[in-house]
């Protein structure tokens, strides 16, 4: 039989359904399916073969198109909640590759609440926590940050904002009794925040940025934070033992692991780099690859050795056996990521699970690997061109190779 909720073809919703709760369904008979419906199985289906996914993933796919087309028809987009709701109902059900498959054709309905931007939900979370009173002038801060003040300046990722906003938090919310407007707070107020606070240069940074902001906006008169101090530690980099970095490379399970750990180990990239490095970044003819800044710009080159460039041509081998018709514009994919038509960048955690394998951190290789450059040369400007660092980042490094060259004694933390 055909379901009760489509049995009028191309009626539309009068209003918007509280959620669903399609465990009660789950041990239901599902209703016959429409010829429509019918046709978009076929469709995933061809699909799934096409790009050759395993089994055990494309039919649970098809579960649950096929339980959501059932209920409710095709005459209307799918909202894409729903797919997520009936994919929690256990291992046997997959929404992940049904969300573009959907969108191409024109039949889903976005969840915005779970794409919307985490750094600005977490902006709004803070915002909440600040004493009214001193909203405003906050906010007027937050809109400098985003390049939206009197003068027109770069605007800062909503995460700078999240993080700036987040040290700066616990400052305002003591201050808050004592105070009717930021105008009050005194050199005092700012030295004696950071003093007290556990991430020193993090608060002294953030109540820079705001006073300064709200100077310039000429909200307030003068800047009580610039006459503020704090002592900062220079942190020892420790070398990672050498018996941990043995055989690291060879004891990566996968290909693309085995590229990641290279680019890491070798030639010091920071894993967001690796992650958000294009296909079209690698010249395998002249053995560069590009790098990208936090503009998506290529900001310089690094001259590949020959091992990493044999490891990344076994990689791409692999790529076009196992996802040949995958059009993800990265240098490394998963199995997730090789088949999403939005071509995403591989996870955070996919990442850091190469490393997991090795139990090590991908910062620790990334340090030992310029810390063992800067124990070869007392030159910062070599270290400056290899690795693409600051300058006080590469005197950091020598000072940490080189302490008896430099007159501070750095501080381990």
């Amino acid at each position: 039989m055909v379901s009760p909720a489509i049995a009028t073809a191309g009626q539309l919703a009068l209003f918007a359904a509280p959620p669903r709760h399609w465990e009660v369904l789950h041990q239901s008979e599902l209703p016959a399916l429409s010829d429509r419906a019918e046709a978009l199985r076929r469709e995933l289906a061809q699909l799934a073969a096409r790009q050759q996914w395993r089994p055990r993933v494309a039919s649970a796919h098809q579960r649950t198109l096929t339980m959501i087309t059932a209920w409710l028809g095709v005459d209307a987009p799918i909202e894409e909640a729903d797919l997520w709701a009936i994919a929690r109902l256990g291992n046997s059900y997959n929404a992940r590759r049904l969300i573009p498959f959907l969108t191409k054709r024109g039949l889903l309905i976005a969840d915005h609440v779970r794409h919307a931007d985490p750094h600005r939900a977490g902006v709004a979370r803070l915002r909440r926590r600040i004493p009214g009173h001193l909203l405003p002038e906050v906010d007027v801060w937050i809109a400098v940050l985003r390049g939206e003040g009197r003068r027109p300046s770069r605007p800062f990722p909503w995460k700078t904002v999240n993080g700036y906003l987040g040290y700066a938090t616990p400052m305002l919310e003591s201050w808050g009794p004592s105070v009717t407007s930021l105008r009050e707070i005194t050199t005092a107020h700012v030295q004696g925040a950071v003093d007290n606070a556990s991430g020193v240069y993090g608060v002294f940074t953030a109540l820079r940025s705001l006073f300064k902001a709200l100077k310039r906006e000429r909200v307030i008169f003068r800047d009580p934070s610039r006459s503020a101090t704090f002592t900062f530690r220079v942190a020892v980099r420790r070398p990672v033992p050498s018996d941990r970095l043995v055989g690291l490379i060879d004891r990566v399970p996968t290909a693309s692991g085995r590229v990641a750990v290279a680019l890491t180990a070798i030639h010091a990239l920071r894993a967001h780099t690796i992650r958000g490095t294009l296909l079209s970044d690698l010249n395998r003819s002249k053995g560069t690859l590009g790098v990208r800044g936090a503009s998506g710009r290529q900001t310089r080159l690094v001259y590949l050795d020959d091992f990493t460039l044999s490891l990344t041509a076994t990689m791409l081998k692999e790529r076009a056996a196992r996802w040949p018709h995958s059009t993800n514009p990265h240098l490394l994919v998963t199995r997730v990521t090789a088949q999403d038509p939005a071509g995403p960048q591989m996870s955070h955690k996919a990442f850091q699970y190469f490393f997991q394998c090795l139990g090590i951190n991908a910062e620790q290789v990334r340090i030992d690997r310029i810390l063992d450059e800067a124990r070869a040369t007392a030159d910062p400007v070599h270290l400056i061109t290899v690795f693409g660092i600051t300058e006080d980042t590469a005197m950091d490094y020598l000072a940490s190779a080189h302490p008896e060259k430099f007159p501070t004694d750095p501080i381990a933390p």
